[in-house]
């Protein structure tokens, strides 16, 4: 049976094949945000420009949690809210994990001004700290300075009928711990009634509506109808929940507080290093944040917010800013419609002796092998690019790893043309079409029964494609040299490509190129919907153009790893510490493993010495670079004060003073120790508990961040009859005090966080 296909007119090839790509394109480009408003726009709408002046105070120097900038950043926001005519306080609390360990000690800001007739509260959120090293331009200052610049726009409105609350909440990198405190403790929980939090996990692109609480049928019908540049999908968060990451959302989420969740995800190599800074972070990014901060909280800031609960609903954006919404139930509906058109195409193509049974299964098992092969490839491909790599080129993969899939994608195409030109040789187009949407079917009805969210991302592609294989056979385009099968199947491809790109793109930003195998599949699964496109582009050259295809894509994929593998790092990690051992009174400079850095090399200079890492904590394993170094001014202390017997159990009570800068305190006690337990601030680890303490290499501890400048009393509690020994390890974010910083300096670029460590041993006697 012949398709009649081969003998398309050479400009209809290259009419549907240019179509084609220029589709690809057109769908990359939905993921571009708005573009940035000037610091001069009336003072009633948001602008990236003002915001950033914000963002400049906020990204000056890194701030992780207990540093002396981040504490200065928490006056200055206290101050900016009072200023903007809120009631502001100053929730500080101390948070524990199981068994009260770690324990950390966080002060969120929270901010409320009342509404004029409140149902009740929306409460915008961002945290203001940031991981160490991080200047936390967009994760998460681009979030505090979005919220900032809205509360002063909507002074130049009109008030609010709801009370609004601003939590910029602390802790968040140590475990959304900021959040836990605000909905166990806080009374404004209560009160919430929507809360809109700001993220990211990049430094451009869009900001997505990546997640949203249960019961978000209202909530994404108002959001369609009040957001000027929507953008996002209910796939994400299918996806979403299946991942382990999470953020301060999450805990309201949990709770049963309705609301939306937003980041920007493009250019993750930034996220969480010294790159996320002023010069990386995107003016538009920004200004897409505002756009939702702003129109969000003055549509629902006068909404009934005691009724927002609703069936959850399906919802993409097909074209940039074009938001679609629709119930679950219609979703079924639409399923049923598509399956009717398929059927029916199906029918027409028995009719017409194009489509055999046999046939339809050849086509189906060839759009299956294609996905596998596909998949096994680049698994392998990925297991070579984990072994050949070193650590220190993870930025540099993250950096180039679209250009990677790009090349991916083009071996995808190669191998499908490679096994449909095989597969042609015994059947037809229309057959191996027949089987490949009978696949997709499949894959809608389960998707739409089985994770509705998700199903639009089958529904759509397979609607379009029955659509097109029906109208070839309704209007009679089987013969040679006819323009009409080339424009139906393009103008039913178009809106296929169109969605699909900037889904699997921003896949690929979700899940990264380490999920090289699970998009490559999908690209291989969508290969079956072009069957008849592909059969016209590749005439009876077919086979020729898969191997062209294949050594392009190959090519790419290869000359970028093997560029990977021998250029110099560009983003490198590297930690420079100066530690500090009171027991010997010796400080050195050092830096993890034997990493290659011209830089580090010049830092710590020609005498460097190894040293094991016990000399940081006694469960670290591995070597340290060191060169000597003078000692820092304003040292922590650790002493015994008190020391006392009751029955057969020993408490002696240890002070420590962390001088004038807050950091992380770790107690160790040997495993097989005669300490039972560790008390301080009211709290008690059982150290004969598994979840009473970290556990690893002979070695319990306990954790204690952001330690107060008061100090600290801890109480040991151990067997008389036995000596103990505790070592203390103090971590400050952070160069040394009055030590000069050696030259020459490390760039900023090179260095993730310079730290300063102090380490201290305590022998306790027996009686």
């Amino acid at each position: 049976m012949s398709d009649k296909l081969s003998g398309v007119p050479m400009l209809a090839r290259v009419v549907l094949a240019a179509g084609l790509v220029l589709a690809i394109f057109l769908g990359l480009a939905q993921n571009a945000p708005p573009e940035p408003v000037s610091a001069d726009a009336p003072a009633e709408h948001f602008s990236s420009g003002r915001a950033m002046a914000i963002l400049r105070v906020l990204a000056e120097k890194p701030h992780p949690l207990g540093s002396a900038r981040h504490q200065a950043l928490r006056d200055t926001l206290l101050n900016r809210l009072r200023g903007l005519g809120f009631e502001v306080e100053l929730q500080p609390a101390l948070i524990t994990g199981p068994g009260h360990n770690p324990a950390i000690r966080i002060s969120n800001i929270v901010a409320r001004k009342k509404g004029t007739d409140s149902s009740k509260a929306l409460l915008l959120m961002a945290h203001y700290d940031a991981v160490p090293g991080s200047y936390g331009a967009s994760d998460d200052g681009a979030g505090v300075a979005a919220i900032l610049e809205t509360l002063r726009a909507l002074n130049h409105g009109p008030a609010l009928k709801n009370d609004l609350i601003v939590l910029f909440t602390d802790g968040e990198e140590l475990g959304l711990v900021g959040a836990r405190a605000f909905v166990q403790q806080h009374p404004l929980a209560a009160e919430t009634g929507l809360v809109l939090n700001f993220e990211a996990r990049g430094s451009h692109g869009a900001s997505l509506l990546f997640e949203t609480s249960e019961n978000n049928g209202r909530l994404a019908r108002e959001f369609s109808l009040a957001a000027p540049y929507p953008a996002g999908n209910s796939m994400a968060i299918e996806v979403y929940k299946r991942m382990p990451n999470d953020t301060d959302f999450s805990v309201f989420k949990q709770a049963g507080i309705p609301g939306l969740n937003f980041a920007y995800v493009d250019g993750h190599e930034h996220y969480h290093t010294p790159f996320d800074n002023l010069d990386t972070i995107s003016e538009a990014s920004l200004q897409h944040h505002g756009s939702y901060a702003l129109s969000l909280t003055r549509h629902f800031g006068n909404l009934d917010l005691t009724k927002l609960p609703a069936p959850n609903q399906v919802y993409f954006t097909p074209l940039r800013f074009l938001f679609v919404v629709y119930s679950n139930g219609q979703a079924l509906l639409l399923v049923l419609v598509a399956m009717f058109i398929f059927f029916a195409a199906l029918r027409l193509g028995y009719e017409k002796e194009l489509i055999s049974t046999r046939g339809l299964i050849t086509g189906t098992a060839a759009l299956l092998a294609t996905v596998v092969l596909s998949a096994m490839v680049f698994y392998m491909v990925q297991a070579g690019m984990s072994a050949w790599l070193p650590r220190t080129k993870f930025y540099d993969v993250l950096s180039v790893e679209k250009y990677i899939f790009m090349g991916q994608a083009i071996v995808v195409f190669a191998i499908a043309l490679a096994v449909f030109a095989v597969v042609l040789r015994k059947t037809n187009a229309w057959e191996l079409t027949a089987g490949a949407l009978a696949l997709w079917g499949v894959l809608t009805v389960l998707s739409a029964w089985f994770t509705p969210g998700a199903s639009f991302l089958f529904l759509w592609p397979f609607f379009f494609s029955s659509l097109g294989f029906a109208l070839i056979f309704l209007l009679k385009c089987e013969a040679r040299n006819d323009w009409k099968p080339v424009l139906i199947l393009l103008g039913t491809a178009v809106p296929v490509v169109v969605m699909l790109a900037p889904m699997i793109y921003m896949m690929l930003l979700g899940l990264t190129i380490r999920a090289a195998s699970v998009l490559t599949g999908l690209l291989a699964l969508f290969s079956g919907l072009v069957v008849p496109h592909l059969r016209i582009v590749g005439g009876q050259q077919a086979g020729r153009l898969a191997a062209f295809f294949a050594v392009i894509g190959a090519l790419i994929v290869l000359g970028l790893q093997v560029h990977l593998v021998t250029a110099p790092p560009g983003l490198q990690r590297v930690d420079i510490l100066h530690i500090t051992d009171q027991d010997s009174g010796e400080s050195f400079w050092a830096s993890y493993g034997r990493q290659e850095n011209a830089a580090l090399d010049a830092f710590l200079g020609s005498n460097a010495q190894e040293r094991p890492q016990e000399v940081i904590a006694p469960t670290y394993q591995g070597v340290l670079r060191t060169a000597a170094a003078p000692q820092p001014s304003g040292q922590p202390e650790f002493s015994v004060i008190r020391d006392s017997i009751s029955a057969d159990v020993r408490y002696t009570t240890l002070r420590f003073f962390p001088g004038k800068t807050s950091g992380v305190l770790s107690l160790y006690v040997p495993a097989d120790s005669s300490v039972r337990a560790l008390h301080y601030e009211g709290r008690t680890i059982d150290l004969q508990q598994k979840d009473g303490a970290y556990s690893m290499r002979g070695w319990r501890w306990l954790v204690y961040y952001n330690v107060p400048l008061t100090g600290l009393d801890f109480v040991i509690e151990r067997a008389v009859s036995k000596p103990a020994e505790v070592r203390m390890r103090y971590v400050i974010y952070g160069r040394p005090k009055g030590v000069a910083w050696p030259r020459p300096a490390m760039p900023r670029s090179d260095i993730l966080s310079p730290r300063t460590i102090f380490r201290k041993s305590i022998h306790l006697e027996a009686e």
